[in-house]
């Protein structure tokens, strides 16, 4: 099963990680554009004041091409130095005094030569293709040279810093947006909990809760409204179909014991005609046919009063622990008794369970009475107990045409009868309706496999550990 986050714990870790996504671009960003960057400025800031400067050389005095080259030098640190066609230095921001400043401006000069461009521009790097200077020379009309470096250390050192500063302001940008994200949220997130806890106790059919929300946001007072008014008249319908429910079982113990009284009379008098006419066989017949029939109305009641006890009477009958071979030796009794001349097998594995014995009892001999009166004339019947992994299956299997699809499924409805003519049978089709209610009872499955000829009804609960 997987694991469920809260709408505000996937929000945040959303939050978080394109945050996180953030930072990791900037910096690739930092570290592979803005170096690139800072060389093009360079560049086109050399090639801008080499222009300016090659103006002054023309008509500027020496002191206002000295201003120029020490502004440029404190605005883009970029020294200068203008030398002579024959390489005296004219002009210059730093001293060309130690030797290898010196090696190092001749080696450009050759590359100048070499390569031809003018201007010519190159980026020092050492060993490890780690960048040092950046050069720029400029050959102006006059003959003479602009010379130009910068040191790339510096821009290093600034794509380092920048890189830093991006981090930390973006772990400070995630940290206030989270901080306001919670308080702008934590009422959202708290009526969304609620209206979910709300909707999973209407599954249960609890309607003891109400969200009363008292934000602000339209759609959330809709919304908390509209569940509020479902648990409502959810509550009302449910209320009013179990008075309704409550009428109808009273109105069913009611007919079923108003229905014994008239019998008994019926039956009493029946039997009074029976001995008065008796030598008139007519007559006898008829009284026979009734008194069958006062029987069958007084199956036909106690069914229905049965019914009327059984639903939402779970804990009228005590259940306790009830070790199947003893209660397979009850079966035994009773099917000797009642049944003697039916041909039954039975078959059990011991095991203990948790159930009520009488109803148990009541399950057993609803499902023998369909089998043998629905089953191939002559053909045996099979009860058996058997464990299947932590549950036992209790079953009766006979021999008799397949039920349908269809009516697997519509058997277990109170008064419903495969027999479509309804001719009478001895039975009302209550007995499998009351073995579905006795299986809710026990926690335990009720339902028939047909295939082959056979059909097996079978009535399935937990195994209870002997051990615990």
């Amino acid at each position: 099963m997987k694991k469920r986050l809260s709408f505000h714990a996937m929000v945040s870790f959303a939050f978080l990680g394109g945050i996180s996504v953030c930072l990791l671009l900037l910096n690739v960003v930092c570290v592979v554009l803005l170096h690139h960057v800072l060389v093009w400025d360079t560049r086109s800031q050399m090639e801008k004041y080499a222009v300016q400067l090659e103006a002054m050389d023309q008509s500027g005095t020496e002191e206002e091409i000295d201003i120029v080259l020490n502004e440029i030098y404190d605005g883009y640190l970029i020294r200068t130095t203008i030398l002579s066609e024959d390489g005296m230095v004219l002009h210059t921001t730093e001293v060309f005094s130690r030797r290898k400043n010196i090696s190092i401006m001749e080696e450009m000069f050759d590359h100048f030569e070499e390569q031809g461009n003018n201007p010519y521009f190159e980026e020092l790097r050492d060993d490890e293709q780690n960048p040092l200077n950046i050069y720029f020379i400029r050959q102006m009309d006059s003959g003479c040279y602009i010379f130009m470096n910068r040191s790339i250390l510096g821009i290093t050192q600034i794509v380092q810093i920048v890189s830093w500063f991006l981090l930390l302001a973006c772990l400070l940008a995630a940290g206030v947006g989270m901080t306001v994200w919670t308080l702008a949220t934590k009422p959202f997130s708290h009526s969304m909990e609620q209206m979910s806890s709300v909707t999973e106790r209407l599954a249960h059919l609890d309607f003891s809760q109400r969200v009363n929300y008292q934000g602000r946001i339209q759609e959330i007072v809709v919304l908390s409204e509209s569940i509020d008014n479902l648990s409502e008249q959810l509550e009302k319908s449910l209320n009013e179909m179990r008075q309704e429910l409550e009428r109808r079982k009273e109105l069913l113990r009611t007919l079923a014991h108003e229905i014994k009284t008239p019998l008994t009379t019926i039956r009493g008098y029946t039997e009074n005609m029976e001995i008065v006419t008796a030598g008139n066989a007519r007559a006898a017949r008829y009284c026979q046919i009734m008194l069958e029939e006062c029987s069958a109305l007084d199956v036909l009641a106690t069914e229905m009063m049965e019914v009327s006890t059984l639903e939402g009477s779970k804990d009228f009958y005590e259940q306790r622990f009830l070790k199947m071979e003893w209660l397979f030796e009850m079966f035994r009794r009773r099917i000797r008794r009642e049944l003697p001349d039916q041909e039954i097998a039975v078959e059990v594995e011991d095991a203990v369970v948790c159930g009520n014995p009488y109803l148990l009892e009541r399950v057993v001999f609803n499902y023998l009475g369909n089998a043998d009166r629905y089953r191939t004339p002559g053909t045996p019947i099979l009860l058996s107990g058997k464990r299947l992994g932590n549950r036992y299956r209790i079953s009766v299997t006979n021999d008799g045409a397949e039920i349908s699809e269809q009516e697997r499924s519509r058997i277990w409805d109170a008064f419903y009868k495969s027999d479509k003519s309804r001719k009478r049978s001895g039975s009302y089709g209550v007995g499998l309706s009351i073995v579905r209610q006795i299986a809710a009872m026990h926690g335990a499955e009720a339902d028939v496999i047909s295939s082959g000829g056979k059909n097996t009804f079978f009535f399935e609960l937990p195994m209870i550990d002997e051990d615990s």
